[in-house]
């Protein structure tokens, strides 16, 4: 058993990348660790999160209720800027490709190219997320939807 946020600070959500572990805690901290549980870098303070962090490239990612993603190196933990969803993530974000995606409060779909600085797709699904996005496999996200569908999306790229 890792204790990693401190004593009664509960995990609020974490995802397995391929080379670690990325954890948020319900007061608002950032944790990222190595396979074997070392804790590779923290930030505390970085706000309201909500949902799961994603990684997309060299980039960590993870996203506040008000809509604003904040941005980190992988490696070092510095930060290197924010994004804006808008609506805000549901359940999180996830990366795949150098490109962030999230389903959004509103019920669409947001995908930002982290290479190209752009957002290559907002797009109107029409029912909002109910779980955290996931891959699925290489190429495809996989998102839960209300009513019971589910959205397979492939991931977008900039032209």
């Amino acid at each position: 058993v890792l204790t990693v946020a401190g004593a009664n600070v509960p995990v609020a959500s974490h995802v397995a990348t391929s080379d670690g572990i990325l954890l948020t805690t319900a007061e608002g901290s950032l944790i990222v660790l190595a396979p074997d549980g070392e804790e590779r870098w923290r930030k505390d303070g970085v706000g309201d999160l909500n949902g799961t962090p994603a990684r997309a490239g060299k980039t960590i990612a993870v996203a506040n209720r008000a809509g604003r993603v904040a941005l980190f190196d992988v490696r070092s933990g510095k930060p290197h800027g924010t994004l804006e969803l808008g609506a805000g993530a549901w359940h999180g974000l996830v990366g795949a490709k150098g490109v962030l995606m999230a389903g959004r409060k509103d019920g669409s779909f947001w995908a930002y190219d982290l290479a190209n600085n752009e957002v290559v797709a907002d797009v109107p699904m029409k029912l909002s997320p109910r779980v955290p996005p996931r891959r699925l496999g290489r190429d495809r996200i996989l998102l839960g939807l209300e009513g019971g569908c589910v959205g397979v999306i492939d991931v977008p790229r900039a032209p």
